[in-house]
Parts: C-alpha cells; structure tokens; sequence
C-alpha cells in the first residue's frame, strides 16, 4: 500500500517518520510546529477592540483550524433563475407556472388569465374611484352649501331692494322670508343633509343679504333723487368756477395769498384797503387783483412779467390739476356722506329685531333644528 504524503501545514516539511499531529480535517502538522504556535498564542498580540467587538479575536486554545493559512474564498454567485420561455420573466427557484403570463413549463400551455386580469383591474379601479370619490365628496359638501346660500341670497336681497325702491316702504317680514329662503338654498346645496356647517353658512350669508340689499336700496333712492341734484348741482357750480378761473388771473389770485401769508409770518402787518377783511366769516373775502393792496399787486405782476410763455401756460395747468382734484375729492366725499348717513338712518329696533328672526330661521333650516 503506497504511504500517503503526510505534510507539516504549517512549515510545509514532510511529517513522515517524525512526531505529528492530525486534525479532524486529516491535516497533519508536527508536534514542535504546533507546539510552538500554541506557545505563541500564549502571549496573544493586543487585539483592536473594534476587531474584537466584531468577533475577530482568537480564542488560544490551539484549535488546528487555527494553524490553517488564510485562503481567500471565491465570492458565492447567486443562483441562476430559469427565465420563462414564453414571456422571458424570471422564474421563482422551483416554480414551474410563470406569475407573469401563466405559461406552465411542465404542460408548456398557458393558463387563462385574462378574466381573472379584468376582475383584478376593475377591483383596482373601483377602489382608487371610492377613495377619489370620498375626497370629492367632502370637499362638495362643505362648498355646496355656500353655493346654495349665495344664490338664495343674491335672490333675497335683489327682492328686498326693489320693493323697498318702488314702493318707499321696508317690510320687515321680508328680511325674515329671506332667512328662510336662504337656510332652504344651504340646505338644498348641502343635498338635504343639514347639520351645523350648513346652518352657520346660511345665517351668516343671510345676514349679508339683507344688509346688502339695504344698502343697494338706499344707493338706489339717494342715486334717484336726493343725492343726484344736490352733488350734480354742486359739481356743475365747481366746473363752471374752474372753467372761468383756470386762467392768469386766478394763478396770480394764488400768488397774492402766498406773498400775504409770507409777510404775516414775518410779522408784518398787512394794509387792506378800505372795507377789506379777508378774514371776515361773513365776508366776501378778497378777490384779485382790486381787494390786494397796491405793493402786493405791483410784485405779483412782476413776478408774472418774469416768467416766459411757457412757464405762465405751466403754472395755469397746474392750478387747474390742483383744484379739479379738489373738486373729485368734494364730491366723492360729499356723496360717501349721504351714503353713510342714509344708510345708517334706515336702521330702527324693528329692524334689528327682524335681523335676528332672520338670523335664527336661516340657521334653524340649515341645521334643520325644530
């Protein structure tokens, strides 16, 4: 029987004939060569604790694995996976029915899928079409209900002013029909589903309307009579005063006032001529050039002279800039007055009384509480 080559693994020298030893592995080693590594491990190098938390030390015992050389092991490759050969997909290890296309690989036929396709996709779509639906739906019910209340409500309050215009009379009992009418609009717009939302939404927007309508009303009458001849009677005065003064002589007129209140504020006393207060409440006042005095005539002239063509025709424009603004400002503010006023006169106890009966109404539906 041929002897085997019994080789130190560790000095690489043939253990035939010499004391040896044999792993489990059938790895022989001399006795002195392992005896010498096991003394080595006696005195154990300092291990790095991030090594050794990992669990890389070693344990000293003289475990013949120990003695092995390191040998850098071949990366596993992952198994190959049988590709279906009717739709080309990878196959589950040990499958044999493709999950992509139902195609068998023991029968080679493919299983009918389609109907069981149709039912999974319908499923599909029918739960992304609730979910869709559901957020819709919420959205629908909180903005329906304002949509139904303004509509009722622009109704309500187009009613009430045109009465009010035509007849010159306000019926309380309309602004609670509007309530009323209002609260059905919420409620209607909310698809009968009434609850506090609703009810809110058509007391406030109610409310609205009616105040609304009151106040269109009144711009209506003050716009009709009261209002057109006073600020159009008063407007055509302030046109017609600065088509005839928008001219040299009313500048001049400004440069006068500038020079008196130039020379007051330097302490000087100014000689009106007789008859002459400007400061006079009940007074005509001073117009240009006669009421000035001579001196303040002569320097506002000649100042005038001074000026070019251009200059002159400059300082005209200006002024009329300045006072046709004045005359928007009047009116505008002249005709805001009244507004406010009338407005504010048109209300009484009865009204607020109505109001709130309105309020309560419109609430009552929209909740739909007895």
């Amino acid at each position: 029987m041929p002897s085997i080559e019994k080789q130190c693994v560790l000095c690489g020298e043939s253990c035939a004939g010499q004391p040896r030893i044999k792993n489990e592995k059938g790895q022989y080693a001399h006795r002195a060569c392992a005896e010498a590594k096991q003394a080595a491990k006696a005195k154990p190098e300092p291990v790095d604790p991030d090594l050794a938390a990992l669990g890389f030390d070693d344990d000293g015992f003289g475990d013949m694995n120990d003695l092995l050389p390191d040998a850098p092991s071949e990366p596993q490759q992952p198994a190959m996976r049988a590709a279906c050969p009717s739709c080309g997909n990878a196959l589950a290890q040990g499958a044999v029915v493709c999950m992509g296309c139902g195609y068998n690989t023991a029968s080679g036929k493919a299983l009918k899928t389609k109907a069981k396709d149709k039912a999974a996709a319908g499923a599909g779509t029918a739960l992304v079409s609730g979910v869709a639906g559901k957020a819709g739906g919420a959205s629908l019910n909180i903005f329906m209900p304002v949509v139904g209340a303004l509509v009722a409500g622009v109704i309500g309050a187009t009613v009430w002013a045109a009465i009010g215009f035509f007849t010159g009379f306000e019926l309380g009992i309309l602004a609670w029909g509007i309530g009323g009418l209002v609260g059905v609009g919420a409620l209607i717009g909310a698809r009968g589903d009434g609850n506090l939302w609703v009810g809110c939404v058509a007391a406030v927007i109610a409310v609205g309307s009616i105040l609304g309508g009151k106040y269109v009303m009144v711009s209506m009458f003050l716009n009709d009579s009261f209002t057109s001849g006073i600020v159009n009677a008063a407007s055509n005065g302030l046109d017609d005063m600065e088509l005839e003064q928008a001219d040299a002589s009313w500048v001049q007129s400004d440069m006068a006032w500038t020079i008196v209140e130039q020379r007051e504020a330097d302490g000087e006393t100014i000689a009106w001529p007789d008859g002459i207060d400007p400061y006079d409440e009940e007074g005509d006042g001073a117009y240009w050039p006669e009421d000035f005095p001579k001196d303040i005539q002569d320097e506002v002239l000649a100042e005038w002279d001074a000026l070019s063509p251009s200059e002159q025709q400059d300082r005209i424009e200006t002024q009329q800039r300045i006072y046709e603004e004045f005359a928007n400002n009047l009116r505008d503010a002249f005709g805001g007055a009244m507004m406010k006023e009338g407005f504010i006169a048109t209300f009484g106890i009865f009204d607020l009384v109505w109001l709130f009966f309105a309020l309560a109404t419109a609430y009552g539906i929209g909740a739909q509480e007895d």
